[in-house]
């Protein structure tokens, strides 16, 4: 479902990574990587990574949050730039009836927690998206920062397995 990775990393420059807007579901702001040979030779030193991942993007949070979803790809790597104390929970539920959006799958009715975290700056946390999950912001004025990588096609211990600190 998820799980805090022991790894660390330099400062990454805001400026060298937010790109285009890319999708604005409620709640978020996801931007392209504006120069990704820099996201990925600052990676690299820290990080090995066994299977390349498909997809990286900065994701914004904002209050209130995100509904409870899954997303559009399989795994999710998360590097926290700036947190305010926000709380990642997964849910599940007796079916799979869902409402179909741009990137995710919403759900609306009711969901029983199956996990939670809260992720601290400079924190990585690996992701199953796959499993239903979403993220409260309780302040108007708090904002989350990630740089997100991610899997489209491999399960979250395939890429658990893969991801080696240098």
């Amino acid at each position: 479902m998820f799980k805090k990775l022991e790894l660390s990393i330099g400062e990454l420059k805001l400026s060298k990574l937010i790109g285009d807007t890319w999708y604005c579901p409620p709640g978020v702001v996801e931007f392209e990587i504006k120069d990704k040979n820099y996201l990925y030779d600052e990676l690299k030193k820290y990080i090995n990574f066994k299977i390349q991942p498909d997809y990286e993007l900065i994701g914004v949070i904002k209050h209130p949050g995100t509904f409870p979803h899954k997303d559009g790809w399989n795994v999710a790597l998360n590097y926290y730039i700036n947190t305010n104390n926000e709380i990642t929970t997964f849910w599940e539920k007796d079916n799979d009836e869902y409402t179909k959006t741009d990137a995710a799958y919403k759900f609306d009715d009711s969901l029983k927690e199956i996990g939670n975290f809260q992720a601290m700056k400079n924190d990585f946390y690996l992701l199953d998206t796959k499993i239903i999950h979403s993220v409260k912001v309780e302040k108007t004025t708090d904002v989350r920062f990630i740089v997100r990588v991610v899997w489209n096609n491999n399960s979250f211990n395939e890429i658990l397995n893969s991801i080696t600190p240098i």
